[in-house]
């Protein structure tokens, strides 16, 4: 009996030793940690595939040459963007002309637009548009065209170089 009366005598002692232990056990206290990032507007450009290649020129056809090309870009998701074309060497953007030496000069035009009316100007804005993310590729198209009876041009290969300027 003597057994049962410790057992009993211990098993009071731990429960008021685990009732005096939860009175004065320790509290807790919270806060909010905020969380914040913020993504960058910012944009790629690629390298146009081929080129502005109008091929042969015949002065004497009486038609217009046209060529198209593309180039793509990338930019983050919902940045708006602007493109703008340099005049390469020409004296202005509605002026451009392709070279053959320092002497002898070809006209020729860029546009925004497969109807070929809508100069494409070096002033951000002559292209416009909203990147869709940087997994997805915007296709941009150049369109150009050779205006026909240039008679004055010489024969060789022509040649200009036009950059791309993304703002965004």
């Amino acid at each position: 009996m003597k057994s049962i009366a410790m057992f009993r005598n211990a098993l009071v002692l731990a429960a008021l030793g685990a009732s005096a232990g939860l009175a004065f056990s320790a509290g807790t206290a919270t806060t909010n940690i905020g969380v914040s990032a913020s993504v960058a507007s910012n944009c790629l450009v690629s390298t146009a595939s081929t080129g502005l290649s109008f091929g042969t020129y015949d002065p004497t056809a009486g038609t217009d040459n046209t060529a198209s090309t593309t180039f793509k870009v990338k930019c983050s998701k919902n940045a708006g963007y602007t493109i703008g074309l340099s005049k390469g060497g020409g004296t202005s953007e509605t002026a451009r002309t392709m070279a053959l030496g320092s002497e002898l000069a070809m006209n020729y035009a860029i546009y925004s637009d497969s109807a070929r009316t809508t100069n494409w100007g070096a002033t951000a804005g002559a292209a416009t548009g909203t990147g869709s993310g940087l997994n997805t590729e915007n296709e941009i198209t150049v369109y150009g065209k050779i205006p026909k009876n240039q008679y004055d041009v010489g024969v060789g290969a022509y040649a200009d170089t036009v950059t791309a300027t993304v703002t965004y």
